[in-house]
């Protein structure tokens, strides 16, 4: 059974080489669009990853400043979350595209090493989970900064066109 568990593992990486070598773009390329000023966090952005903006970036919306009443201190607090998220996310996301080239050049090699292959898959997924966790501190970092009153106006604001917030200038994340 063992056996038959690795044979499905390098098959499973196999395919995700093949896709990867395959596509020959960056994750963040928009076919006949403009693209971004940035590629956006996390990770250059995969499927099955958040993307769009992320919630610190919100004191940029000065529409939205006014309307849910941010104070002077919270704003430079958003704007200082915002700038040591968006950092930690770029040297995360650094990595990670480190890894994802390490990952590529291992499959361009005449003989595979799986355990290193293996390996370098780990790194990725680790990678992926640093970048969750930061959004998800960011998230937190936020609420905590919010007034209830606040974030009781920041949902209702978000809830009817479904869309994440600030709408405008995407982020990290």
């Amino acid at each position: 059974m063992s056996g038959r568990k690795a044979w499905l593992g390098l098959s499973v990486l196999f395919l995700l080489a093949w896709v990867l070598q395959a596509s020959g773009q960056p994750p963040w390329h928009h076919q006949g669009r403009a693209a971004p000023l940035a590629p956006p966090c996390p990770g250059g952005v995969q499927r099955g990853e958040p993307q769009g903006p992320h919630l610190s970036a919100l004191w940029q919306d000065q529409q939205l400043v006014e309307t849910i009443e941010l104070s002077d201190d919270q704003v430079k607090a958003l704007r200082e979350l915002d700038f040591t998220y968006r950092e930690d996310c770029l040297v995360v996301r650094a990595d990670l595209e480190k890894a994802r080239l390490a990952l590529r050049r291992a499959f361009a090699e005449e003989t595979l090493d799986e355990k290193a292959i293996e390996k370098t898959a780990q790194e990725i997924a680790d990678l992926k989970g640093k970048l969750f966790v930061l959004r998800v501190r960011n998230r937190l970092d936020v609420h905590d900064l919010l007034e209830p009153k606040q974030l009781q106006e920041l949902r209702e604001i978000r809830r009817p066109t479904g869309r994440r917030m600030p709408p405008g200038r995407g982020g990290c994340g």
